[in-house]
């Protein structure tokens, strides 16, 4: 049996000569511009710009960066994580494999029936997650982060943490059998894969935003007797 589930997360003109004669009123038309229309049409398209770039100034973009440690501390701790929205740098595929087999006798002969169950899900990079749980790492101080991506039997989470090779600060995703790539998600084991060669580690969304004011004011002095 196998149980597939994906969490998650593009006038011309043709003009016809009707005519080859032109009066002087036609000639007057054509050479004159037409000044109210175009200065209307050029204050509008300068009132534009100028209101894009305005936009552009005060408004700051959203983006992924990876959630660090200095991070952490900088928002206060297990104060605040709970508050960001989550995702992952890769794309994780947990696959698990469960054999049964149970031997009985029927019937005056031995009978040997097998069970094989296989299992794929699939956690997207673009898929958001919220943190359950902060956890103390008793050993090197620091927490590791327990996530979930959705709501399921067995409230599946994912661990992360820091990492004891790397000094970036990053949450990397934590495994219960480094050696087999084995964790523990919901009530059953999962070997992990994921896309790219790094482990994948924790992202959130920062917006950084920046306004400038300059103002100029000319002194006009002071006088005696006033």
């Amino acid at each position: 049996m196998t149980d597939i589930r994906k969490r998650e997360k593009s006038f011309g003109l043709n003009p016809t000569k009707k005519s080859s004669i032109i009066d002087a009123e036609t000639i007057k038309d054509a050479v004159s511009p037409k000044k109210h229309k175009s200065s209307g049409n050029n204050f509008v398209f300068y009132w534009l710009l100028t209101l894009s770039i305005v936009l552009m100034l005060f408004s700051g973009c959203a983006t992924t960066t990876p959630m660090t440690k200095s991070i952490f501390n900088e928002v206060g701790g297990t104060k605040n994580t709970k508050n960001f929205q989550y995702y992952v740098s890769n794309t994780i595929t947990l696959k698990l494999v469960a054999e049964s087999k149970k031997t009985t006798v029927e019937g005056g002969q031995l009978v040997r029936s097998g069970k094989t169950s296989r299992e794929k899900i699939v956690i997207t990079k673009s898929l958001p997650g919220i943190v359950r749980d902060n956890i103390l790492n008793s050993s090197t101080g620091d927490y590791q982060l327990v996530v979930a991506f959705e709501d399921y039997d067995g409230n599946p989470v994912l661990w992360f943490g820091q990492s004891s090779t790397k000094s970036d600060g990053k949450y990397y995703l934590l495994y219960d059998d480094t050696k087999n790539n084995i964790i523990e998600y919901g009530n059953s084991s999962y070997v992990v894969n994921y896309a790219g060669n790094g482990i994948p580690y924790l992202l959130i969304k920062m917006k950084q935003s920046s306004k400038k004011s300059n103002k100029a004011r000319k002194v006009k002095g002071l006088k005696l007797g006033k």
